[in-house]
């Protein structure tokens, strides 16, 4: 989903509170910067948009597996979903 994408179901009424690089709080200091977060169904959801091969938004790093898997784990209450476009 793109930032449109999530936009338009925004203003259709299927998500609310649709933000752009929410960020998420993680140990020792560390911030999370995800692409967008919206709340479906009552549940908050963390999408990240990235790039096969290097093409398109953002690339998939260490860094970026270690911060994503790390947010999962303290953040169970959320629904992650990883876009490779």
């Amino acid at each position: 989903a793109t930032y449109g994408e999530l936009r338009y179901r925004e203003m259709a009424g299927q998500i609310t509170e649709l933000r752009h690089h929410p960020i998420l709080q993680l140990p020792g200091g560390v911030k999370y910067e995800a692409d967008f977060s919206h709340v479906e169904e009552g549940r908050t959801v963390i999408t990240e948009v990235k790039g096969r091969n290097g093409k398109s938004s953002g690339t998939i790093t260490q860094t970026w597996r270690n911060k994503w898997k790390q947010a999962q784990e303290l953040y169970p209450q959320y629904e992650f979903r990883l876009i490779e476009k």
